[in-house]
């Protein structure tokens, strides 16, 4: 169960509302118009049909939702038993209008750097880069931009 407090504004909880997965960050404007879940905690079991960022409005309700494989590739991601590292980072803008998520890809093929590289410089296989940067509208959580921050490579 998920509750959204704001004491300056309730002693109360705005809303309350059961949530399927532990998000793994949250963000939550200064007056609770909006609330983001974004990932899932125990991971995402690298499998890109899984919820991945949910848009939830001052009454707790979802306004948009997206899965990852609508958002990223995970096809060329850094990953374990349960999880695919497809972003760096996620924030709210300084302007406060977007959220934004910057997704990541590995640096190397890795099956090819695993094969080729020594196993004490292994390490390396497992490196990622920024790919592409998402900015997401906070009023209607509809994707305004996509841009990727790396050349396509030929």
């Amino acid at each position: 169960m998920a509750k959204l407090f704001i004491p300056k504004l309730s002693k109360r909880p705005l809303w309350s509302r059961s949530i399927k997965e532990f998000p793994r960050e949250v963000f939550v404007q200064d007056d609770g118009e909006r609330v983001i879940l974004f990932e899932r905690y125990y991971g995402n079991n690298h499998k890109g049909d899984v919820e991945a960022l949910i848009f939830l409005n001052e009454k707790g309700e979802i306004i948009k939702s997206y899965r990852i494989d609508s958002l990223h590739d995970l096809k060329n991601v850094a990953a374990t038993t349960s999880a695919s590292y497809w972003y760096e980072e996620a924030y709210v803008s300084a302007s406060g209008r977007y959220f934004v998520v910057q997704t990541v890809k590995l640096k190397y093929n890795q099956r090819k750097c695993l094969e080729e590289t020594h196993q004490d410089q292994q390490g390396k296989c497992w490196q990622s880069v920024p790919f592409q940067q998402i900015h997401l509208d906070l009023k209607n959580g509809e994707i305004v931009s996509k841009y990727r921050l790396i050349p396509e490579e030929k």
